[in-house]
């Protein structure tokens, strides 16, 4: 079969509210943005369902991230400053 098409169940999204379309409106019920009508949050996930997280962590590149003993720092000028903070703390 040429034509890969997901489930929106195999994309972690099951139902209405779970789907990065759908907006809340009132307790139960809300409103889809990709067919711009109402819905109700616990209706099963249309073909058109799309996960509320859909950059994957592949698309982070090293070059954005460092890995310290510590944990895990975002490269930012604030963060350096941070990270110096730590570094200085624990020595």
């Amino acid at each position: 079969m040429d034509n890969f098409e997901m489930d929106a169940s195999e994309l972690g999204v099951s139902c209405c509210q779970r789907c990065r379309h759908f907006t809340l409106a009132g307790r139960r019920g809300g409103h889809c943005g990709q067919l711009n009508v109402s819905v109700r949050g616990n209706w099963s996930a249309c073909s058109l369902a799309a996960p509320v997280f859909m950059e994957s962590m592949s698309t982070v590149t090293q070059s954005k991230i460092a890995v310290l003993s510590q944990g895990l720092v975002l490269n930012h000028s604030g963060f350096e400053q941070l990270e110096s903070d730590c570094l200085q703390e624990s020595a």
